[in-house]
């Protein structure tokens, strides 16, 4: 095999030779992904809250969501990136009474009589199972729509360690009254034609704070001073900045990049990026995506026609660029119609850190 091996092409030339088959030139792609890089860019499929295609509980043509997720995943799989984002709401109706303030991640919907597996089992078999077919590494995060025991019981950490881009996954007394172990918080090491990039995937922090800052700092460069994106459903809030400003200089300038979804706005920006404030993350892009309640027509509205949105995210070492495009397959847009009440800010930003320093250009 050619040092000079491409991951994202290494990737797809096994998708018709089953499931072993990929998964082994995937851990041989991650491996020479550190040592051997093609030049080029790094392309990451950004894929928002995805509540709204499999609730059970809002009106509407439950027939819509399911063809408006499947254009969407068609689209990404097209695309072949060279890992996926979900960025949390995985389903509507599974992490408390009101999916806010009361249930957060302890609530069991299992154990009250109220299971609501036919959510978990869309977006995992219409989604997740679909990604892993295609050969896509992916790494999904908790919201506050999401239990944490059933996150855990269809996203189950045996399953994880055996990912070729497994890297750690802290496993610790539930938060919860069932007995199942916690292990929402995880660390991927995902290859791209430019390096390997470790992603940081942590729970909810917007309401109950039940996740280990420590082990999240201790876990950025994945243990080989990687290039790291942190993700989490609700973006960075004070505990996680504050341990990232207490973390060594040497590890700050290791986080790339921050990714959320979570908000809910109508006349504002519902895609975009920016760059950190220096005295938070002084090497850091934001990224925030979220088109949730885009039904053109209200939240819970009956055609829900304004889904189907995801950002393509292409980080371009040489040029020292960060790009990100939205795109809508069943729209075939990349920006929403004027009266939709919100806009995405595609384009480019320059990259605030030596990208070259980085990664291979």
């Amino acid at each position: 095999m050619p040092a000079t091996l491409n991951p994202r092409r290494t990737v797809r030339v096994t998708q018709a030779g089953g499931n072993v088959a990929r998964l082994l030139v995937l851990t041989v792609a991650l491996v020479l992904a550190d040592t051997a890089a093609a030049a080029g860019t790094a392309r990451i499929a950004i894929i928002p809250d995805t509540q709204n295609y499999d609730t059970t509980i809002d009106p509407g043509d439950d027939a819509m969501r399911v063809k408006l997720l499947d254009a969407m995943v068609d689209d990404i799989v097209a695309w072949k990136p060279d890992f996926a984002l979900q960025l949390g709401d995985l389903t509507d109706s599974t992490g408390g009474l009101d999916q806010g303030a009361q249930g957060w991640l302890d609530d069991d919907p299992n154990s009250k009589s109220q299971p609501n597996d036919a959510e978990w089992k869309r977006i995992r078999t219409k989604l997740f199972d679909r990604l892993d077919a295609a050969g896509i590494p992916h790494l999904e995060v908790v919201g506050n729509h999401d239990s944490g025991v059933d996150f855990v019981r269809w996203f189950p950490a045996a399953e994880f360690e055996k990912r070729p881009w497994f890297y750690a996954m802290l496993t610790r007394k539930p938060a919860w009254k069932d007995p199942v172990q916690d292990t929402t918080q995880r660390a991927a090491l995902m290859p791209t034609p430019i390096g390997t990039i470790c992603v940081i995937g942590q729970p909810f922090t917007g309401q109950h704070g039940l996740f280990d800052t420590d082990w999240m700092v201790n876990q950025i460069g994945c243990g080989a001073g990687r290039p790291t994106i942190l993700v989490q459903h609700g973006g960075l809030t004070a505990e996680p900045l504050a341990a990232l400003r207490g973390a060594p200089d040497e590890k700050r300038a290791l986080v790339i990049a921050t990714v959320e979804g979570h908000f809910v706005c109508t006349n504002c920006v519902l895609m975009g990026q920016n760059a950190w404030p220096a005295a938070l993350l002084p090497s850091a892009v934001k990224v925030r995506a979220n088109w949730q309640e885009t039904s053109f027509g209200g939240p819970g509205g009956t055609n829900h026609s304004g889904l189907s949105w995801w950002a393509k995210w292409t980080l371009d070492p040489k040029a020292g660029t960060s790009n990100l495009m939205a795109h809508n397959p069943y729209l075939n847009m990349s920006n929403a119609p004027i009266d939709a009440g919100y806009r995405n800010e595609n384009g480019s930003i320059p990259l605030p850190f030596s990208a070259c320093k980085l990664f291979s250009c």
